[in-house]
């Protein structure tokens, strides 16, 4: 059986992930996930998580750029920490040289075919829609800022305490337990 569990990732991006709320969530969720182990037999339990978690000190909008986001042939897509960039053919140049005047303390500029040759999203042949994804850049977080992009209508509330997607350790580091069953024979 493969389960997912939405916490304590949810409660991460709303609190941070070294916040009290956070480590009530996991307090619970080891003590449900004790429980379950008691009462299983012949069961071995594997828990990980999908990725790490790191607080986040700031969210930068490109729309404070306009250089950058004049380059911009359609919205920012993917996590605010691995963002997908589609620039428009002519200003490549001009993306490329306001990136390093302005984001590139925080975030490293990968080429799609990059991403591709360095099997970024997986290894094996590349799905034939990864181009429609992954943009003409990959803009992948070193530091502990996100990158996002508002819009005139957009009601979201970019705040996020937590966010993950970057390359920093302690996002790409995860927990592994294994729990066999005690034989209850």
């Amino acid at each position: 059986i493969y389960a997912y569990w939405t916490e304590p990732d949810h409660t991460s991006h709303a609190y941070g992930p070294d916040s009290s709320e956070v480590a009530n969530r996991v307090r619970l969720i080891n003590r449900r996930l004790r429980q379950l182990h008691a009462d299983l037999k012949d069961t071995l339990l594997i828990i990980t998580a999908d990725h790490g978690q790191i607080p986040a000190s700031e969210t930068l909008l490109i729309n404070q750029y306009p250089e950058l986001l004049d380059c911009l042939a359609c919205p920012l897509s993917l996590e605010g920490r691995a963002v997908s960039v589609f620039v428009k053919p002519d200003k490549k140049d001009i993306f490329e040289r306001e990136f390093a005047k302005h984001l590139a303390q925080d975030f490293i500029l990968v080429p799609r075919e990059e991403v591709i040759k360095n099997a970024l999203f997986g290894k094996g042949t590349p799905h034939p829609k990864a181009h429609d994804f992954i943009g003409d850049y990959l803009l992948i977080a070193i530091t502990d800022k996100i990158l996002e992009q508002t819009y005139p209508e957009d009601k979201r509330n970019l705040i996020l305490r937590g966010s993950h997607a970057g390359i920093t350790k302690k996002e790409m580091e995860v927990p592994l337990i294994i729990a066999p069953s005690k034989d209850k024979s």
